[in-house]
């Protein structure tokens, strides 16, 4: 989880991460619904291919301390866990008891099969931090994109593989779930693999 790891540094996404684990539980606020999980593919064409996975995980706020900046969080299965939020956060007073922290996270990949010509090796990458206004429940979005453009150098229907030469020349081997999906592939076409993630995090006021 590359933006995960990217934006360790901001204590919100410390804090909504890690709400799954440890320390006793109280009762006076209902635990939050289990995470939900959902995983999709896509195939449009032979030669376009898109696969996502998403996650989503609530955590129920018990006790918030502004003034020490600490919050206190009941995972789906009951257990407590207190977090020091650092001053990057914003708006923590906005923050009650019985307030939701919902944690989004994204994950996809898409397989798009150029022919000679169509396009070029090559890599990109993006990707941004947004956080809440002012005077907004604390929340953040982090995306990355990481697109890379490679040269086709075997099939292998037998295994099924494909072997791809990367824009800085380094060779890999990968399998392919189904041998069928190699048919219109050919040695010299362009395999273009965008992979994008996204973690999102926001304070709710609980669904009554």
């Amino acid at each position: 989880m590359n933006v995960m790891r990217k934006y360790v540094g901001n204590s919100l996404i410390i804090l909504a991460a890690t709400c799954v684990w440890s320390c006793a539980a109280k009762k006076e606020v209902p635990a939050p619904p289990p995470p939900e999980v959902s995983a999709i593919e896509k195939q449009e064409s032979p030669d376009r291919l898109e696969r996502s996975n998403t996650i989503r995980i609530t955590a129920a706020v018990t006790d918030v301390d502004v003034k020490r900046r600490l919050v206190t969080l009941k995972s789906a299965e009951g257990e407590e866990r207190t977090i020091a939020v650092g001053p990057e956060v914003r708006n923590l007073a906005q923050v009650r008891r019985g307030d939701e922290v919902v944690v989004t996270y994204l994950e996809s990949v898409v397989f798009q099969l150029y022919k000679p010509g169509e396009a070029k090796p090559g890599m990109s990458m993006a990707g941004g931090l947004e956080r809440a206004k002012l005077g907004e429940k604390p929340g953040a979005v982090g995306s990355e994109v990481v697109t890379i453009t490679a040269t086709v150098m075997a099939v292998d229907k037998k295994k099924p593989s494909i072997t791809l030469k990367k824009p800085d020349g380094e060779v890999v081997t990968l399998p392919v779930r189904k041998a069928s999906r190699l048919d219109p592939v050919k040695v010299g076409d362009l395999l273009e693999v965008t992979y994008q993630q996204e973690l999102a995090i926001s304070v709710e006021k609980p669904q009554k």
